[in-house]
């Protein structure tokens, strides 16, 4: 391990993974980031932070690390950051941190993952416009029905889009003050695989969800869920009608230059090519021989294989810039051909676009 420290920010990474000058002024950042969030929630006095810093989700899964969590109680966070400035730790590097930090607004260590997960977004100092981040991920993945409409997702707060989008709306309503005035009542706890509200409630669906979250809303704030609904679908209403802008030409021509040749690969038989267009795919558990036997079977399965890409999409960060590829795929079998429809998912990586995910791919 190597470590770093700024005032009240302990940085450590595994050594060798990084440059001790980088994990300094990573140190040296998060601690002027600390102090800056800490002001804008009103906090009197800065806690002591650590946060773990791998350079892969494989490597955070060998040592037992988490690949982006902050544990509130411990005080402590452990990320991915491979190093790259366009890796999500690096543009988005206030996300631990507010989560670490509202835990002080009141001293429980839990609060409703919806909530807990926008503010996360709100404070994490990517400078973002979060109600345009939301229309752009449902505009990359084709979803449908009502945007402010809240899910099964929501219990965990998965959808970090539409959890940033609808506290932001909060938060222009009502301040960093009010939202702070809210989290005593949004505080929850775990037991039994469950989760229960500070009143004493079981959330374990949307319908309770909802419920808690306007009880939480009369209390703090005197208004309801559903006033503040309608304000978020207010706020939100013109992202969703604007049609997000296209990727530049080069990225186009890159994406589908990769896709290509790809399926060249997968056509001539060859593995290597094929896993080139993989290259930097990376995988919680998966590694290099679960990929190869991926690209074995897709070489096996199919004589010859073309995609024609219908649209491509901006889908914001995974750990790398990330896009939704729609199309049409034409697959050869058995000397019969068969088209089907397919979505893929690439990544900007350091090397450049590559693909991380397909629904063509056989389990």
């Amino acid at each position: 391990w190597i470590t770093a420290r700024a005032g009240e920010v302990t940085a450590r990474s595994f050594a060798g993974a990084v440059d001790p000058r980088d994990l300094d002024e990573a140190a040296r950042r998060r601690r002027a980031l600390l102090a800056e969030l800490g002001a804008r929630m009103g906090l009197a006095h800065l806690p002591k932070v650590e946060i773990v810093f791998s350079p892969s989700r494989r490597a955070a899964a060998q040592h037992r690390l988490a690949a982006g969590r902050a544990f509130a109680a411990a005080g402590r966070a452990e990320v991915i950051w491979p190093g790259a400035p366009d890796a999500y730790e690096a543009r988005r590097p206030g996300h631990e941190l507010a989560h670490l930090l509202a835990a002080y607004w009141d001293g429980a260590p839990a609060h409703l993952p919806l909530v807990e997960e926008g503010l996360a977004e709100v404070l994490d100092a990517s400078g973002r416009d979060l109600h345009h981040a939301y229309a752009a991920a449902r505009w990359a993945d084709g979803a449908g029905g009502d945007p402010v409409a809240f899910t099964t997702d929501d219990l965990s707060g998965s959808d970090y889009g539409r959890a940033g989008s609808f506290v932001r709306s909060l938060v222009d309503r009502h301040g960093l003050t009010g939202l702070r005035a809210l989290w005593p009542h949004l505080a929850v706890r775990y037991g039994g695989g469950r989760m229960w509200g500070a009143d004493g409630t079981q959330i374990g669906s949307v319908a309770a969800l909802e419920g808690f979250l306007d009880r939480a809303l009369r209390a703090a704030l005197g208004g309801d869920l559903a006033t503040e609904r309608a304000a978020w679908a207010r706020a939100l209403r013109p992202y969703l009608e604007a049609p997000e802008a296209s990727l530049p030409d080069g990225d186009l021509v890159e994406i589908q230059r990769v896709i290509a040749a790809y399926d060249r690969a997968v056509t001539d038989g060859d593995i290597e090519g094929a896993r080139a267009a993989l290259d930097g795919f990376y995988c919680d558990v998966w590694d290099d021989g679960d990929r190869a036997a991926l690209l074995s079977r897709e070489v096996q399965r199919l004589e010859d294989a073309e995609t024609k890409v219908l649209a491509v999409r901006r889908r914001g960060l995974r750990n790398y810039p990330e896009v939704v590829v729609h199309g049409v795929r034409r697959e050869t079998m058995g000397g019969r051909s068969a088209y089907r429809a397919v979505t893929m998912w690439l990544e900007h990586f350091p090397v450049g676009w590559r693909l991380t995910g397909s629904t063509a791919w056989t389990p």
